[in-house]
């Protein structure tokens, strides 16, 4: 028997027992370690219960949902292996990439997994996620750890960490970058602390006080608190009416902004954040884009978990700095409740 955290909607989670699962063929079983709350996971625990209640309509799929455990972001040691797997052993450091594509479909051949054509295994959304003391994955879509990175380390790459990496290589930011960040949430500062490995110059922006302060502690060379100026004139007296070289948009409240915060002849926009701006996409002014590019990332390709890693062991750097605040699995409403409050930078569980 082991505990999962599920979410119940109206901003409650529940801790519940269910049996250990065995790995069958080409599966694995991870003794977690570590696991952290992603902003995503709050969209989900802030559902009210009626919302799900709507999504889930059928008896069968609402007992599936409120007995889903939840958490994507996961790391640990291998337990036990199907009969099938050949890479890893009972032992081996892991993390957890949380999405597992066909592999067959063209999206799949490309490394694109959570892009899959034909259908997707994905943590917390079809399959029990990591807010547990086990969790079962397929082999394809779990990587070794090297001895350097820690179990948290290893956590966030599984979805935070990796999504801001994916951002900065899509805008191909390095030495010469001049960098806006808004949002200066988990994927905002794992930004932060990736771009300043490249060498980039970082502006963080963000509309909370604390977060500002989160930028500055993690690596920002300039910040900006929306919530007292503005931030595209700020940017621009920063870089002397040029604009930033490329913004990433990580709160999701503010791309317009961003857009308008990058050069007009080549800066580059990343937009990652989820919020109320995907919805107001589609009736901004295209002359606003003028020579500037503009792109989405939905998560990431699950070869660049490699290059991560390889970038922060070269460079002796730990991504679970920002983790400021761990509980146990029977504290989920308490850790949940203290990620409302934006007082800490990232949250974990310790099973």
């Amino acid at each position: 028997i082991m505990k999962g955290i599920v979410y119940e909607g109206d901003r409650k989670a529940d801790v519940k027992q269910f049996p250990i699962p065995k790995p069958k063929k080409r599966e694995v079983l991870v003794k977690v370690q570590a696991t952290t709350i992603c902003g995503s996971d709050m969209h989900k625990w802030r559902t009210t219960q009626t919302e799900l209640l709507k999504r889930f309509g059928q008896e069968k799929m609402k007992s599936f949902w409120f007995n889903l455990i939840q958490g994507h972001e996961g790391a640990g040691v291998v337990e036990e292996v199907g009969d099938a797997v050949e890479y890893l052993t009972r032992g081996d450091r892991v993390m957890i990439y949380h999405s597992q594509g066909c592999g067959v479909c063209p999206k799949c051949l490309e490394g694109n997994h959570r892009l899959c054509e034909m259908g997707q295994w994905l943590l917390a959304s079809n399959v029990n996620g990591t807010f547990s003391e086990y969790v079962l994955n397929r082999e394809t879509s779990v990587r070794k750890l090297p001895d350097f990175l820690s179990f948290l380390d290893g956590a966030l790459m599984g979805c935070c960490a990796g999504t801001a990496f994916e951002a900065l290589r899509k805008l191909n930011v390095n030495s010469r970058t001049k960098l806006a960040v808004y949002g200066l949430g988990p994927v905002g500062l794992c930004a932060v602390i990736e771009a300043k490995l490249f060498g980039a110059y970082v502006i963080g922006i963000d509309v909370r006080e604390e977060r500002v302060d989160f930028g500055l502690k993690y690596g920002c060379d300039e910040v900006i608190n929306t919530a007292k100026e503005d931030p595209v004139k700020s940017i621009m007296a920063i870089t002397d009416g040029e604009g930033a070289d490329a913004a990433i948009e990580a709160s999701g409240n503010a791309f317009l902004n961003a857009v308008k915060s990058v050069k007009t002849d080549s800066g580059k926009v990343c937009a990652v954040g989820w919020g109320k701006d995907r919805f107001e996409v589609p009736g901004f002014k295209t002359d606003l884009l003028y020579e500037r590019y503009v792109v989405g990332s939905s998560l990431f390709p699950i070869q660049s978990i490699q290059e991560l890693m390889n970038l922060v062991v070269l460079h002796k750097t730990h991504l679970d700095q920002i983790v400021d605040t761990t509980f146990k699995l029977d504290q989920a409403q308490e850790a949940h409740e203290q990620f409302e409050t934006y007082r800490s930078a990232k949250i974990g569980f310790i099973p």
